[in-house]
């Protein structure tokens, strides 16, 4: 697909309708351009000021105006040039005073509302386009706007629409072999505006006709006749804006209308015009809305469309830069802090500025550092264009350079070079005598062992790694991260599938040491360290008892699988592992230590279960609800044959999802076998049994059938591993849960890492140590509403046939459906019918690791249009095709639309003082 945009090279005229401003006051749009305001023959004008030179070009009257509409930019740099930093220009009706260089340009900002008028000077200039009288209450819509927009329940509202309009519009760029990226951008941009702040009627019903009117709006009010003559002149241009004005009044007056006869559809909606409508200061206000919103479309839709667009065309131009940006994206933990982006959207300002901001002088006002009176009535106006373009001010101005905002010429990015600082904080931040032992950087021979967790990778070197045994340590390392200017990142378990808890440049900080588990007198609830591992976990509450609903990988890090949600094998019926976490405590970025609850910071305790691992705060503790499971029927089925590949996969899809909630399975497809497993909670042997016998599985092939009952819950979450049968409670070998804190092998030869690695039981065989391998994967969710065709499946079974037997692949596939509710961030619990994992074990040759990965990359190409952008968290993938936030976390994202109309929000809020 390729992007047609304007030139690459050059920009448009400076009167395309598509630049943008630079400051959070130019939000008018581009199309405004160097404009002056109309003063009509009826108006107060000004009087002259001796004290200020006139610009004169060509013939008496008209010249100015025949100059100044050729080439506004240069017409204004002559006349600079010519008369000064101060002049006025007269054109006909027109007469303005122009400030020319960044002082005057910061006098422009800061004078005061009362003194020079933004609502009166731009209220002048949009009479044009907005309703009599609008004015007069921009106060009322200004404080309305604000409570209205930023509602919790309006802003899930936003983010549902925006990620649902946008996954709509960019399916729909993908089929196209080129699109207009600027075009496109608009059409998206004023979709999300229209549904969010006027609803769904008006987008269903007058979508299109709005985006014509709006663009008919942009050309013609940038023309040059509305600068040069009166307001009751009707001139076409002039007939036509205010035939546009008028029909979005029509618009605005059909829509309400039916919404007043049919009050109950619209009881609990949550755009901005239903908020005005039940606003006890808006709802009388209802023949202003069009007004309100015109503004608000030409706000929120030109700033976002042009800043978006230049600044794609521009990185597009520069891969280098691209790749900066990529950087940093993996170094920042908020957009805020990103400095690069932040320059490039600077830069963009600068560059593609080309609109004047116009004030009206109410009172007489004397100009700083010159004898020049501004008079009450003139209206004053700036052109930023004029002192962003300057070559003394800013170097090759004619060229985009965002690294001129930075602070260094390069962007600063974390040294390879471990500053000694850095180490010296560390160690301070660690508590007791043996901190130097805790330590670990690449001058240290277990540094390989240390960064690596299960996935053998050559592609994330931490600077340090700091490990953990006292919660109190962890607010001193993050300080000791911001000092050196690098990132913080917490490790759990070390099982993240693309490494990304050992990023490059970072210091990590490892809390598989903060193990601990404190169980309550009434055995209902523990307190434990946030960096256990779940078979360390199982293993110290068997001697209690009792257990928690978690996953079955033992090594797998208790934060790390509630970031991701936490998939278990008892899920169908008790819902995912941060079901049954009660509260938390989370050093955030600052350092200090929440609690987060359903009472306390719910907002944090909503969003560490789901919403991501390490992403708001490091967790140092958990309190989790405890349960006692049943003893359970267990089922193990094999197929030595590749015949029934795919029956088998077939009918356990049609089948598994759709069984009882206590009954959870999956499937395993490897080249030459398929095996199929399962956990009946609480069920017995026969039961399970006549399930089995209804599946139809066993009609397929020649399978061999194993059925048990009366698994104890260790048995149960060691079945498939180390037994596939359900034995005596004395001869289960639970030894693979008695997991240390450095659970992984060995990497060939290098040094391990180890610390105090003492089991939490001693009377069961310490675990061997897990294994660890070159890790390749791919995740999907297959959805309710969208389950596979039987000539997709067909062909995702093949693929798994098609790799060598070195490579290892296996299709692991669960069925979900979940019965129950929950209160987090995880998004999939819903739709979520089935999960799909691929896993294969790289190669160290690099011609074999090449078609491996093109195996996994063809399998995304081929299977992700079929099932959707839905993945599960705790499989992270680099490689996904899809935006992996939408694809993790569904509609959780919070993509906050008010964005778009901060800029609008804050010219009104200086009108309205």
């Amino acid at each position: 697909m390729a992007i047609r945009g304007h030139s690459l090279v050059e920009p448009p005229p400076m009167w395309s309708r598509f630049q943008t401003p630079p400051t959070s006051l130019n939000i008018l749009a581009p199309f405004v351009l160097l404009a002056t305001l109309i003063f009509t023959t009826t108006r107060r004008t000004g009087k002259h000021s001796s004290q200020v030179p006139d610009v004169h070009y060509g013939w008496p009257i008209v010249g100015n105006v025949v100059s100044y509409s050729k080439d506004p930019v240069s017409y204004l740099r002559k006349a600079t040039a010519q008369y000064g930093q101060i002049f006025k220009t007269n054109m006909l009706f027109t007469n303005t005073i122009w400030l020319q260089n960044p002082h005057l340009n910061k006098v422009y900002l800061e004078t005061k509302e009362h003194t020079w008028s933004f609502g009166d000077g731009m209220g002048l200039f949009l009479n044009r386009i907005v309703s009599p009288g609008y004015f007069d209450h921009l106060k009322t819509f200004v404080a309305s706007l604000s409570r209205g927009i930023n509602r919790k329940a309006a802003l899930d509202h936003y983010t549902e629409v925006a990620a649902e309009t946008s996954q709509r519009f960019l399916s729909t760029w993908s089929e196209e072999e080129e699109i207009d990226l600027f075009e496109h951008v608009s059409k998206l941009v004023h979709a999300i505006i229209v549904q969010c702040l006027m609803g769904p009627d008006f987008y269903t019903k007058n979508g299109s006709e709005l985006y014509s009117l709006l663009h008919d709006m942009e050309a013609d009010i940038g023309n040059m006749l509305n600068f040069i003559l009166p307001e009751w002149v009707p001139h076409p241009v002039a007939v036509r804006l205010k035939q546009s004005k008028d029909r979005i009044g029509a618009i605005f007056q059909e829509r309400l209308d039916e919404r007043n006869a049919n009050p109950g559809e619209w009881t609990d909606a949550q755009d901005y015009i239903s908020y005005t409508l039940n606003d006890i200061a808006t709802a009388h206000l209802s023949d202003l809305y069009a007004a309100h919103h015109t503004l608000l479309m030409f706000a929120a839709h030109t700033s976002t469309v042009a800043s978006v667009s230049w600044t794609m065309l521009e990185l597009l131009k520069s891969p280098d830069r691209i790749n900066l940006l990529r950087q940093e994206q993996s170094h920042a933990s908020t957009i805020q802090s990103s400095q690069y982006l932040q320059a490039c959207l600077k830069e963009t300002g600068r560059r593609y500025s080309g609109i004047s901001m116009l004030r009206l002088a109410r009172q007489p006002t004397a100009l700083p550092a010159t004898d020049i009176t501004v008079p009450q009535g003139s209206v004053v106006s700036i052109s930023p264009y004029l002192t962003h373009q300057d070559p003394n001010i800013y170097p090759n101005a004619d060229q985009w350079i965002p690294e001129r905002w930075l602070d260094e010429p390069n962007l600063p990015m974390p040294s390879k070079a471990i500053p000694q600082s850095l180490k010296a904080c560390t160690t301070k931040a660690l508590l007791g005598a043996d901190a130097t032992q805790r330590i670990v950087t690449a001058q240290d021979d277990t540094y390989t062992d240390a960064r690596l967790g299960e996935k053998i990778q050559f592609e994330q070197f931490p600077a340090l790694i700091a490990y953990v045994k006292d919660a109190k340590e962890v607010a001193p390392l993050i300080q000791c991260a911001r000092s050196a200017g690098i990132k913080a990142v917490p490790r759990n378990g070390g099982h993240h599938f693309s490494s990304y808890s050992a990023l490059n440049d970072t210091l990590v900080i490892d809390l598989a040491h903060l193990n601990y588990v404190h169980v309550s007198q009434d055995h209902d609830t523990a307190k434990v360290g946030a960096g256990i591992r779940l078979g360390a976990l199982y293993t110290a509450l068997d001697g209690y008892d009792t257990t928690w609903i978690g996953g079955i990988c033992p090594t797998v890090g208790l934060t790390g699988l509630l970031g991701a949600g936490g998939f278990n094998m008892q899920m169908r019926a008790l819902g995912i592992a941060s079901d049954h976490v009660l509260s938390a405590r989370v050093v955030t970025a600052d350092g200090k230590t929440l609690t987060a609850s359903p009472s306390s910071n719910p907002d944090l305790f909503w969003a560490i279960r789901g919403g991501g691992g390490g992403t708001y705060g490091v967790i140092i503790e958990l309190e989790l609800q405890l349960r006692q499971l049943p003893r359970s029927a267990m089922v193990a089925l094999s197929w030595n044959d590749t015949e029934s590949r795919f029956a088998t996969a077939k009918r356990f899809l049609e089948w598994a999802p759709r069984q009882p909630k206590e009954f959870t399975s999956q499937i395993n497809i490897y080249k030459s076998k398929v095996q199929m497993l399962g956990w009946y909670l609480g069920g017995t042997k026969q039961e399970l049994q006549a399930l089995i016998d209804d599946s139809g599985l066993l009609k397929i092939g020649q399978p061999q059938s194993k059925i048990s009952g009366g698994c104890s819950t260790d048995n149960s979450r060691v079945f498939g591993i180390v037994t596939d049968e359900c034995l005596p409670d004395d001869k289960v070998d639970a030894s693979i849960l008695n997991v240390v804190p450095e659970s992984f092998a060995q990497y060939e030869d290098s040094t391990r890492f180890t610390y105090e690695e003492t089991p939490l039981s001693t009377s069961r065989p310490t675990a061997e140590p897990w294994p660890r391998f070159r890790r390749m994967s791919k995740s999907f969710f297959v959805q309710k509403d969208n389950l596979l065709s039987d000539d997709t499946l067909r062909e995702v079974v093949d693929r798994v046939a098609r790799l060598d037997e070195a490579s290892q692949v296996w299709a692991e596939w669960h069925a979900w459906n979940i019965s129950t509710t929950g209160d987090n961030a995880f998004a999939w619990r819903e739709q979520a019918y089935a999960h799909l994992e691929f896993q294969a074990h790289g190669s160290n040759d690099s011609t074999t690791q090449a078609g491996y990965e093109k195996w996994f990359k063809d399998l995304e190409s081929y299977l992700r249009p079929a099932v959707g952008p839905a993945s599960y968290a705790g499989y992270m993938d680099s490689s996904i095709s899809v935006d992996p936030l939408e694809s993790y976390y569904g509609g959780n994202i919070a993509e906050d639309l008010t964005r778009t109309l901060e800029n609008f929000v804050y010219l009104l809020e200086k009108c309205a003082r």
